[in-house]
């Protein structure tokens, strides 16, 4: 999952980043905003978690936008 895909999936579901950083278990949206910006690596556990919580295997939400923001 590259910063863009992740921010347009999270756009798409209508999450700031606090409530993504929430769901995913982070006391605030530092972390989200760390990855969205390229200063941290989107890892595959983190990649796995957000396709966990957009359902099935997140492949559709990934690949619904081919013009991320």
């Amino acid at each position: 999952m590259t910063k863009e895909e992740l921010k347009s999936i999270r756009i798409k579901k209508g999450w700031s980043q606090s409530d993504l950083a929430k769901l995913l278990g982070y006391k605030n949206r530092s972390h989200i905003a760390r990855l969205e910006n390229g200063y941290q690596s989107i890892n595959e556990r983190f990649s796995m978690s957000v396709k966990y919580l957009c359902g099935k295997d997140g492949a559709s939400e990934l690949h619904s936008n081919s013009n991320p923001l």
